[in-house]
């Protein structure tokens, strides 16, 4: 699981983040080897992982775009 700190890096909009430490602060307080706390963390990390491909994503197509006009000058 990401720190808070890790969780403020991450380029997402603020009321995700918000929504993402909220539960992580309430993943801390729920008691490990539930289904509450499984299912808490499986969120977690499908919303994180949505926000890192996105991220991803934008970093390839940038590339191209300065390979793009590096060719047509």
């Amino acid at each position: 699981m990401p720190t808070i700190q890790e969780l403020l890096k991450i380029n997402m909009p603020l009321k995700s983040k918000c929504n993402l430490m909220e539960k992580l602060i309430i993943l801390e307080n729920v008691q490990p080897q539930t289904f509450e706390h499984l299912n808490l963390k499986t969120s977690i990390n499908e919303e994180l992982q949505k926000y890192k491909k996105s991220n991803l994503d934008e970093n390839i197509y940038s590339k191209y775009t300065t390979i793009e006009n590096k060719l047509e000058n």
